[in-house]
């Protein structure tokens, strides 16, 4: 069975593996896989719609500048993810998604966009910039308004990415570099970020409660709002008296 005759079915396509296909700008829509696995597969530029990928296995797939949208990669029963590994998801998309318990990893990302999904304990390791001859171009994700507890993006390089209005709680940063990352809005209680840089970074109007800027590497021109001042200075056993 190739994959254009998959997504042709209605039926859920079922422990089938699929190699070397080329469905570049593809429309595929309330297509379902369970147990599938998809090894140097191209989906660039393709579209997916109300799609269902349970348990699923992507190596070596290309889906630069796809789109998303309501699609889940995540088993509820089973609470488990599908994996990705050494995929290229630089400038995907992703809307109101759920990819809940999701393993991206050695991948790349540059400007990869999470919209109003859910991520919970989702397992990012992401190339999020690009190298062009001799230098390096600056991407980072972008992630806005979405659920992303128990997140892991430890030893990262996520410098410029977004996390405005996302649900960071228990989310673990520990060892990764944010420098001018944004945090605005989201709500980062407990989140750990120990030997973290956030030089430039915002946290401002987020919720921090357990946020302690004595565990961060650095965190030089960190922008926070006035209604945070309190609770920063308490991390640094310092009182305000008027």
């Amino acid at each position: 069975m190739t994959l254009e005759d998959a997504a042709q079915l209605s039926s859920v396509i079922d422990g089938q593996s699929f190699e070397g296909e080329d469905m570049t700008a593809f429309p595929f829509y309330e297509v379902r896989f369970n147990g599938c696995t998809f090894r140097n597969c191209t989906f660039e530029s393709s579209r997916f719609g109300d799609s269902q990928f349970i348990n699923c296995r992507f190596t070596h797939c290309s889906f630069r500048d796809a789109e998303f949208k309501a699609c889940t990669f995540y088993d509820e029963a089973g609470d488990s993810g599908s994996e990705w590994q050494f995929c290229d998801l630089s400038e995907t998309r992703f809307l109101k998604c759920n990819l809940g318990s999701n393993k991206i990893m050695k991948s790349k990302g540059f400007l990869l966009t999470l919209t109003e999904c859910s991520a919970v304990a989702l397992h990012l390791d992401l190339a999020v910039h690009r190298r062009i001859a001799s230098r390096t171009v600056i991407g980072g994700i972008r992630c806005s308004r979405t659920k992303m507890r128990d997140a892991v993006l430890r030893n990262g390089d996520w410098e410029e990415s977004k996390f405005e209005h996302c649900d960071l709680r228990d989310a673990d940063f520990s060892h990764s570099r944010l420098t001018g990352a944004s945090f605005q809005n989201a709500t980062l209680t407990n989140a750990r970020f120990n030997d973290a840089i956030l030089n430039e970074a915002a946290i401002a109007h987020a919720e921090i409660e357990g946020f302690d800027v004595g565990v961060l590497q650095s965190y030089d021109n960190l922008v926070v709002s006035r209604d945070q001042h309190e609770a920063i200075l308490n991390t640094l056993s310092i009182r305000t008296i008027n």
